[in-house]
């Protein structure tokens, strides 16, 4: 069961991270940062000029540590006690 639990939250970290930083290298390239902040105008979002890079780097920067795997000879929390 534990194998399967792995494989399922590996996968779930991996598509997590690709739709975080898809969406930010979309709000880059594709719709443009001007047009992200007049979105986040129309909604409120408060300082939209400034919010709008701030929240499409976010979410590249974000999505790649998500993806990454734990650094060699490092373990989860939950399995220290039983690594040697």
């Amino acid at each position: 069961m534990t194998v399967l639990r792995d494989i399922v939250l590996l996968i779930s970290r991996i598509l997590l991270g690709v739709i975080l930083a898809a969406h930010g290298i979309q709000k880059w390239t594709d719709f443009g940062v001007g047009a992200v902040a007049d979105q986040f105008a129309g909604l409120g979002v408060p300082a939209p000029d400034i919010s709008a890079p701030v929240v499409a780097t976010a979410e590249i920067l974000g999505g790649v540590p998500v993806r990454a795997p734990h650094a060699p000879g490092r373990h989860p929390p939950d399995r220290q006690m039983n690594a040697q």
